[in-house]
């Protein structure tokens, strides 16, 4: 049976089910399980299901309560998960809250989200305002600290968490201004970690440099240490 496309222009509420296309750019709400080829919020619209899909983008204001499937995610308006994300790709250019946990090959964050859950992927790219409230397991973490930011711990191959400069975020300047920016953790294990700005209780590593504006309780590492002056560790251990 062919499938159809939803389109939404209007507003008022429309059934879940098995379509090809889906676009809101009305105000109107998705009641039930969908899935799709591709989904598409440029509007104002809330699914009240799972959503199982290849493309999801959410330029506008879409929230879903449920689980999502798909292959590339990307929410640029304001778009709040209930439940899991498992994709291939995650985008967060706008704002999200995820009630579950994210898997995924690549997240990245360059607005405001905050995960309740774990976040596993390969590559984890964090440039915004963002929290992880479980645990963040990627080959590779790649963070620049324009705003608080906060993960209750970290496993890597390589960590990185640098302190923003002015170059390359004029496009994030609404995330400037006054207050405090860390990034805030409890451990940190990986091979190789080089951080600033960060404070957390251990950090556990094989080659480990902490840059300046670091405040750390606990240092375990098992080849090279670097400590900048600026920083401050109260215990060092060598494995």
């Amino acid at each position: 049976m062919e499938r159809r496309d939803l389109k939404v222009f209007g507003s008022g509420d429309n059934t879940g089910g098995v379509y090809r296309d889906i676009s809101i750019m009305g105000s109107g709400d998705i009641n039930g399980d969908v899935e799709c080829r591709s989904y598409r919020v440029m509007g104002s619209g809330d699914l009240k299901g799972n959503l199982k899909s290849e493309i999801i983008k959410i330029n506008g204001s879409g929230d879903i309560d449920g689980d999502v499937y798909g292959i590339d995610v990307s929410i640029n308006g304001s778009g709040d998960i209930s439940g899991n994300i498992k994709c291939s790709s995650l985008k967060i250019a706008g704002s999200s809250d995820i009630g579950g946990d994210v898997e995924g090959t690549e997240v990245g964050i360059y607005g405001s989200c905050d995960i309740d859950g774990n976040c596993e992927c390969e590559i984890f790219n964090g440039k915004g305002a963002f929290t992880v409230g479980g645990e963040l397991i990627a080959d590779e973490v790649n963070i620049e600290v324009i705003r608080n930011c906060e993960v209750g711990s970290i496993g890597a191959g390589r960590v990185i968490v640098r302190g923003a400069g002015t170059e390359g975020f004029k496009s994030l300047a609404f995330f400037r201004g006054k207050g405090s920016r860390k990034f805030e953790c409890d451990v940190i294990e990986g091979d190789e970690i080089y951080l600033e700005k960060t404070e957390a209780n251990t950090i556990r590593g094989k080659n480990i440099v902490i840059g300046p504006g670091c405040e750390i309780e606990s240092i375990e590492y098992s080849d090279q240490i670097q400590i900048d002056d600026d920083s401050k560790v109260e215990k060092i251990i060598k494995l």
